[in-house]
Parts: structure tokens; sequence; C-alpha cells
């Protein structure tokens, strides 16, 4: 992911690739979270420029097989929606002409 982080007069600017901690080959930055009693966790302040969020965005978390926890926005989360169902369609159909079209046999069939 290109992500953002703050410098030192508090903006928000690209790291350069020796700046970022070497975790793992997949995480450029980790912050503890705690959960709260009632289960809720607060995202790290550095976090929301990396994902494009602004204050009041929605955001969804998944839980993939690995057990590893993705933030997306609802953007993303829709892309990647329009992607999966995208793979199913055959190339150069138009799936609103598919639509009228099943639309009007059943009108046809209503209407004898």
């Amino acid at each position: 992911m290109d992500g953002v982080a703050q410098d030192q007069k508090g903006e928000w600017v690209r790291p350069a690739e020796a700046d970022l901690p070497q975790l793992d080959s997949t995480a450029w930055v980790r912050r503890g979270m705690v959960v709260q009693p009632d289960g809720s966790t607060v995202l790290p302040p550095e976090f929301a420029p990396a994902l494009g969020l602004k204050p009041g965005d929605e955001i969804i978390i998944s839980m993939l097989e690995n057990g590893t926890v993705r933030p997306q926005t609802l953007a993303q989360a829709g892309r990647q929606m329009q992607g999966y169902s995208r793979a199913l369609v055959p190339p150069g159909t138009s799936m609103v002409a598919e639509l009228i079209a099943e639309r009007r046999r059943e009108a046809e069939r209503e209407n004898g």
C-alpha cells in the first residue's frame, strides 16, 4: 500500500523506503490498539490518511482466512465486488441489456 507518514512538522508525507520499519514484507507500519470494554477500538491516526479516510467516513473490516484483518473504504470494497462480478460475466456482455431483455420477456409472458 502506498502510504504516508507524519514528518517532524506534523505534515503528511510519503516516506522514503529506507525510513519504513522493516517488520515483515507486507507491513510498513504497525501500531498497537486497545480493545475497549464494549469491543470497540480506535484506528491509529496515521492510518487514516494512508487509507484515504476523512472524519466521518465508514470503513469495512474483513478477516481473511489466515486471520489477517483488512480495513477497506466503502469505495474500495465496492470496486472489489465489481471485479468479482465482472469476472463472472463473459466479455462483451452488457448486463443492462440482459436485464432489459429479461424484463421484456417477463412482460410478454404476463401479457400473453
